[in-house]
């Protein structure tokens, strides 16, 4: 805190004193000369002065020390908050509609077990979703290769992926024709006629022993030495 000894109105009444008794710097007639003129301004200015001097330590005897107390304004504080960064929301990635089936499943020529297998879808395979029935059980396909460029596919055997909010519901064809079969004429069977066999009499051929004819000694001729000469 700053003390500051101040008189303001001593100092506004010194100033107006002072300026009522300067010289206007007219001449009169009857004026003085000039010494006796700075003189006498001289006198005036040195009693105003002291004038003046008994004033001012009157009007501070009687009213004590006048103080001025200075009071700092606060310094405002300014707190920099930053904005926060907007977060761009990712753009949406674009998909098609797919189904992709869970098991090898038969594509049909119509929404249901009635119409004809057109061809089929393997297990993982995926097709483009075009449409659907009317009670959202069938899926309409594209299917290339055959008449049309579509086919139906059951939805208990696909799992789907980015489908719309509606899809379109596609009407059925007309059910293929019934097909009658064909009887074909059984020829009769014929039952073999099992013939009995007759028991085939072999004849016996005798058997003849043949007849053991006893051994006759043979006696062979001995040889007699002769003399050689």
């Amino acid at each position: 805190m700053m003390h500051t000894k101040v008189w303001p109105p001593a100092i506004i009444l010194f100033l107006l004193l002072a300026s009522c008794n300067l010289p206007t710097g007219e001449t009169s007639p009857t004026q003085p000369s000039d010494v006796q003129l700075v003189s006498d301004v001289d006198t005036v200015g040195t009693s105003v002065d002291l004038t003046m001097a008994a004033m001012m330590t009157e009007m501070a005897a009687s009213a004590g020390p006048l103080t001025a107390t200075f009071t700092p304004s606060l310094t405002p504080t300014f707190t920099f908050t930053p904005s926060p960064t907007p977060t761009l929301a990712p753009a949406p990635t674009q998909c098609n509609p797919l189904a992709t089936a869970t098991v090898t499943a038969n594509v049909r020529s119509g929404p249901g077990t009635a119409y004809d297998i057109v061809g089929a879808l393997l297990l993982g395979a995926s097709a483009p979703v075009a449409g659907r029935n009317d009670a959202n059980t069938w899926w309409y396909i594209d299917y290339p290769g055959i008449s049309g460029g579509h086919g139906w596919i059951a939805a208990s055997v696909v799992t789907t992926s980015c489908l719309p909010p509606a899809v379109q519901v596609v009407a059925a064809p007309p059910l293929p024709p019934t097909k009658v079969p064909t009887l074909v004429p059984s020829l009769p069977t014929k039952v073999p006629t099992l013939v009995p066999l007759l028991p085939t009499k072999v004849p016996l051929l005798p058997i003849k022993i043949p007849t053991l004819v006893p051994l006759v000694p043979i006696n062979f001729p001995t040889a007699v030495p002769t003399n050689i000469q």
